[in-house]
């Protein structure tokens, strides 16, 4: 099972790959504007889903935040 999930899809080239990494420019939002926690745990919910759409795709977040 391993190598079925290691062999996904195709492999991006750098240029591509560096698009996802950036992925929030296409938000017009680079993260440079946002300066609250990079991460937001468990009991952190309410106060990530009250971020905004471009903050919330700067940080880490619990699993539990995105049900």
């Amino acid at each position: 099972m391993k190598k079925t999930i290691l062999h996904l899809g195709e492999s991006l080239p750098r240029e591509a790959q560096k698009q996802i990494k950036g992925g929030n420019r296409y938000y017009g939002n680079d993260c440079n504007a946002y300066n609250g926690p990079t991460f937001y745990g468990r009991g952190d919910c309410d106060v990530f889903n009250s971020l905004p759409f471009e903050h919330q795709i700067c940080v880490d977040v619990h699993p539990s935040c995105l049900q």
